[in-house]
C-alpha cells in the first residue's frame, strides 16, 4: 500500500490503479516518459499510450508529460488523455549526439516540469516510464506517491537475464556485478 490510499493492481500485463475512498476529489494520474506517440522508439511508448487511454475511460484524470519536438503541440488532449510536451531531450537514441542531449537536458528537464504538472492537474500519483526512472529520488520530495514500469531489465543486468541466471532474483543484484557482467558481455540486451 502506498500513502494516500493508493493500491497498484498487476492484472496480467495491465495495472490496475484502485483508489480508496480517502480520495474526494477525481483521482490524477501523471505519467513522465521521456517520448510518447507520435515519438515512438520501442514498445514502451505505444504500452503507455494505451494504459493512458484504458485508465482515462476508466474515469481517472491522464496526464502524460513528455519530451517536445518540432511539428508537436505543446498541449493537446489525445483520446482523453491530456499530453503536456514541456521536457527536453535529444531525439535520436542512436546518435552519440542525441544521446548526450538526452543525458544533459532530460532529468533536468523533467525536475523542472513536474512541480508544475503536479500543481496544475492536482496529481495523486505518479508513474515514471523508462529513462524517467532516474528522476525519482529527486522527486520524492513532492510527497506525492511515484511507481514505475520498467520496460526492460537492461538498467538491472547488462544481458537482462539478471547477472546471467534464469531467475528473477533482485538480492543478487549490486553494482559490482552489474559491472562486472557488462565488462564480460560480447552484447548488451
Amino acid at each position: 500500500m502506498l500513502r494516500r490510499g493508493v493500491f497498484i493492481v498487476c492484472d496480467g500485463s495491465f495495472i490496475k490503479y484502485v483508489l480508496l475512498g480517502e480520495f474526494m476529489k477525481q483521482p490524477s494520474v501523471l505519467f513522465i516518459s521521456e517520448y510518447f506517440t507520435p515519438v515512438i522508439h520501442g514498445g514502451g511508448e505505444i504500452n503507455l499510450a494505451l494504459t493512458a487511454k484504458a485508465l482515462a475511460q476508466k474515469g481517472l484524470r491522464v496526464t502524460v508529460l513528455t519530451s517536445w519536438f518540432a511539428g508537436l503541440a505543446h498541449r493537446e488532449m489525445v483520446e482523453g488523455v491530456l499530453v503536456l510536451r514541456l521536457l527536453r531531450t535529444g531525439q535520436k537514441v542512436d546518435s552519440f549526439a542525441g544521446n548526450l542531449q538526452r543525458l544533459l537536458f532530460f532529468e533536468r528537464s523533467v525536475l523542472k516540469n513536474v512541480p508544475r504538472a503536479v500543481r496544475e492537474q492536482d496529481v495523486s500519483i505518479i508513474h515514471l516510464i523508462g529513462s524517467s526512472l532516474g528522476c525519482a529520488k529527486k522527486l520524492r520530495r513532492l510527497q506525492i506517491p511515484i511507481v514505475a514500469t520498467i520496460e526492460s531489465y537492461i538498467a538491472l543486468c547488462p544481458k537482462g537475464d539478471f547477472l546471467y541466471g534464469a531467475n528473477v532474483d533482485l538480492s543478487r543484484w549490486s553494482f559490482g556485478r552489474y559491472v562486472s557482467a557488462l565488462l564480460q558481455s560480447k552484447e548488451v540486451g
